[in-house]
């Protein structure tokens, strides 16, 4: 789990009015919004965010955890991004459970071989292999969901980045315009 540091020029109560007024409602409404609405909570200085995508409820799997702080230009954010504890929890137990079950297959079915009792030996093999296949399954749903909320997770750190730095005030310069090969101009390939 990697840490993040956001810093803005912005003192701790406004940066902390910012991010308040950027959170999207809790009404049934707003969860069918454009896709892209983060919802969160903050509670003194500490800030909770959920990425959300429309018709998706809550079940998002990424949630940014962090503090606000003073500095002495502004403030600065310190954060994590990871999955939601319940879901962590969920995912401790089923593997803990699928290694228990793994690990009494395996001394069962060596216990019987060493008995030569092949038949219940292997229907006690075949135990083992089942747990050890539904944890490898678990692996790869868990990095297929991370690959999945790859989006969800550059949401969060650009709707924390456009809150905690001020926009001038005036006409905002248009961005540019994509070249030919769809890469703005200036960027590199």
């Amino acid at each position: 789990m990697a840490a993040y540091l956001l810093s803005s020029p912005l003192p701790v109560d406004e940066a902390r009015g910012r991010l308040h007024d950027g959170l999207a409602g809790r009404s049934f409404g707003a969860a069918l919004g454009p896709a892209g609405v983060v919802r969160g909570d903050l509670r003194g200085d500490t800030v909770k965010l959920v990425a959300m995508h429309a018709g998706l409820g809550s079940g998002s799997p990424t949630v940014l955890r962090g503090r606000l702080t003073a500095t002495a230009t502004g403030c600065q954010v310190r954060y994590t991004l990871t999955w939601p504890r319940h879901v962590q929890l969920f995912a401790g137990v089923i593997l803990g459970a699928l290694t228990l079950v793994f690990l009494l297959a395996a001394v069962t079915a060596a216990r019987q071989l060493a008995k030569g009792h092949l038949d219940a030996a292997g229907n006690a093999a075949v135990g083992a292999g089942a747990a050890l296949g539904l944890a490898a399954m678990m692996f790869v749903l868990a990095a297929v969901v991370r690959v999945l909320s790859r989006d969800q997770v550059a949401l969060l750190h650009s709707w924390l980045a456009d809150r905690l730095h001020p926009q001038p005030s005036g006409p905002r310069a248009p961005s540019p315009a994509p070249a030919r090969d769809g890469r703005r101009r200036g960027e590199c390939p």
